[in-house]
């Protein structure tokens, strides 16, 4: 090996690992639509879509681990709700270990809410919308964000 290539070459980063866990199935606990009345003077075309993504933080029991996720989409005219499709899932995954306790944690619960929880929700999104007639565009295929909550804040607005 030539000495320029024992320069350039590096020792590979640090892998995190993460003990052995079995995501478990998502279940759907409860889901809403409201809707609003357009204001006088206003436009439901001006009207601006979101998203929101959340998880309380978990419960352990036994070998496994529960979260809360809350999933919220709408469209917001100014300061009033014209239209917004909310629901809470449950998830978890079974381990010998508490991931909680890991640095991983939230990096594992991400990619369960973006991989299992998210996919049910956007098909069910997809449904509600279409049966209730509403004008949403398309949800993504994975949310851009998943927000943490203590517990205290959890089904709180």
């Amino acid at each position: 090996m030539s000495s320029k290539a024992s320069e350039t070459s590096r020792e590979p980063d640090a892998v995190l690992q993460v003990p052995l866990y079995e995501p478990l199935a998502s279940t759907l606990i409860r889901s809403e639509l409201v809707r609003a009345v357009v204001p006088d003077g206003k436009k439901e075309e001006d009207a601006r879509p979101f998203y929101t993504v959340s998880v309380e933080v978990p419960l352990r029991v036994t070998n496994a681990t529960f979260c809360f996720c809350q999933l919220t989409v709408g469209r917001q005219l100014e300061e009033v709700t014209l239209a917004e499709f909310r629901a809470t899932y449950l998830f978890g995954f079974s381990s010998n270990d508490d991931l909680s306790t890991y640095p991983q944690f939230k990096t594992v619960v991400e990619h369960l809410v973006k991989s299992s929880v998210w996919l049910r929700f956007r098909d069910l999104f997809a449904l509600t919308a279409d049966q209730a007639d509403l004008d949403f565009p398309k949800l993504p295929s994975a949310p851009d964000k998943v927000d943490f909550r203590a517990k205290e804040s959890a089904g709180k607005p």
